[in-house]
């Protein structure tokens, strides 16, 4: 396994859409450790780096899950010149509109990325939130 330094724990764990109490919370540890470990205080254990690859190999999975959907759309033409992703504000926002009680910011995480990618690909993409509201226009 690749070393994984403090900087690449952070971007990732950001990355995932998840904070530093979640990580805390998962591994058994207090999030002063956590942040120590960010700073490059204390080295990051094992168990840790594990845990955070795993994390950034689902995150990377859900996030081509999205994109294969969205050019699926793209390629048999359900998709005519804008593609407009779901984002959510707030944590009942999410589960009323997915059912899901995944914490809304990491699914927010995974739209963020996969918008990006298929925007790379030449679609245009823009938000909403599930009211219909333009998430540019809150």
């Amino acid at each position: 396994m690749a070393e994984m330094g403090a900087a690449t724990f952070r971007a990732v764990r950001e990355m995932c859409g998840l904070r530093q109490a979640d990580v805390a919370d998962e591994l058994g540890v207090r999030l002063s450790t956590v942040k120590r470990w960010e700073r490059g205080v204390v080295p990051l254990p094992d168990d840790a780096r594990v845990w955070m690859t795993g994390m950034r190999l689902f995150h990377e999975g859900q996030v081509e899950g999205i994109v294969g959907d969205i050019m699926a759309d793209v390629d048999y033409g359900h998709i005519d010149r804008v593609c407009v992703l779901e984002y959510y504000r707030t944590q009942d926002e999410y589960e009323a509109a997915t059912g899901d009680t995944m914490r809304y910011e990491v699914a927010d995480a995974y739209i963020r990325a996969a918008a990006e990618h298929v925007a790379a690909l030449g679609v245009k993409v823009e938000f909403a939130y599930p009211d219909g509201e333009p998430a540019d226009e809150r």
